[in-house]
């Protein structure tokens, strides 16, 4: 008894032991370079788009770009290497023997979900550039970016922890009817009108992680792009209509629109950004709205779209005038806090 209770603390102290010191052992020169993803936490699909398995599903491909800078001299360990799935903790690569740690200087890694073909040529593990324009169909996707560094001098042990983040904001709009209306409407037509559709994601930072996100100041959009019309729907007959019913909770499929995060105020010249839609209302009467999109909270602070936050507008239609409220949370915080934007 006493054996076994012994055997039993030995292997306790060496299970601390190798706790404790994980982050202080040098990788031995030529160990091959290996990756893993950090889990994406989602609530219900009903409040945020995409679930866990966007990023993390077996045959997902991302692109890494790495770089290596020594005492005097900076080489590129990676450049769009094409990382695919296996399991969250197992990114592969090809030929991945012959991509080594050195055991000094400091490694930079960025990385790309889903691949790109349209990243930028100078991109490396110091500087990323990702274009992206919402009038393409590649444009209304959820892109996602990591960047991590490692100082070799503090040691390492496991694979590069790569920890996205959405770099879009996501927007959609739920209807309902308004209160105390007895009107049935359909939904003909949906779209945002006078937005900036087109810029650059230009990531620079050592390490994003909760505490370091990225931030708007990492977009930078053309101003010439601010459209009429971006992401139209339209019913192509009546049975492609959508009813419009007494709750919101009832409209989860309408689309998720991936947008660049950009500011909602604009000048006295500039048209507001706002949602025009269409609803036909009972006996064949067709109605269009437009609703300036809210650009101050309730309390009158300025409000802008945001990479990896979730903005639900929810639009109350009735016979005279149409309303707007939004609610705004993280993507993938697993408790939200809950703003209102109300606007009549």
């Amino acid at each position: 008894m006493m054996s076994n209770r012994i055997w039993a603390y030995g292997l306790l102290l060496l299970a601390l032991s190798l706790s404790g010191c994980r982050k202080g052992i040098v990788m031995e020169e030529g160990t091959p370079i290996r990756f893993g993803v950090s889990e994406v936490m989602v609530k219900a699909e009903f409040v945020s788009p995409n679930g866990a398995d966007y990023l993390i599903k077996q045959g997902n491909k991302a692109s890494v770009y790495g770089t290596w800078t020594g005492s005097s001299t900076t080489e590129t360990v990676f450049n769009g290497v094409t990382l695919t799935c296996e399991s969250a903790s197992s990114w592969t690569y090809d030929n991945a023997l012959t991509r080594n740690w050195k055991n000094s200087g400091t490694y930079h890694f960025k990385a790309v979900f889903p691949i790109r073909e349209d990243v930028g040529s100078s991109s490396n593990g110091t500087h990323l550039t990702v274009p992206y324009s919402m009038h393409t169909e590649a444009g209304n996707v959820d892109l996602m970016v990591a960047s991590v560094s490692r100082d070799m001098s503090e040691g390492y042990l496991g694979p590069v922890d790569l920890v996205f983040q959405h770099a879009t904001s996501a927007i959609r709009f739920l209807f309902r009817k308004g209160e105390s209306t007895s009107a049935d409407y359909k939904l003909e037509m949906l779209e945002m009108q006078h937005l900036r559709t087109v810029g650059e994601l230009i990531l620079e930072a050592d390490d994003l992680t909760e505490d370091n996100p990225l931030t708007n100041d990492s977009w930078y959009l053309a101003s010439s792009y601010r459209t009429e019309a971006i992401h139209h729907w339209e019913a192509e007959d009546e049975s492609q209509c959508k009813p419009i019913g007494d709750t919101y909770t009832s409209f989860t499929g309408y689309d998720w629109y991936f947008c660049i995060p950009q500011d909602l105020t604009v000048s006295a010249e500039e048209s507001h950004p706002a949602v025009h839609f269409r609803v036909k209302m009972t006996g064949g009467v067709s109605v269009d709205n437009t609703l300036e999109i809210p650009d101050t909270d309730i309390h009158g602070d300025p409000v802008r779209w945001e990479p990896g936050k979730v903005y639900t507008y929810y639009i109350g239609v009735t016979p005279q005038t149409s309303s707007v409220y939004v609610r705004v949370n993280s993507w993938d915080a697993a408790y939200v806090s809950v703003d209102e934007i109300i606007f009549d």
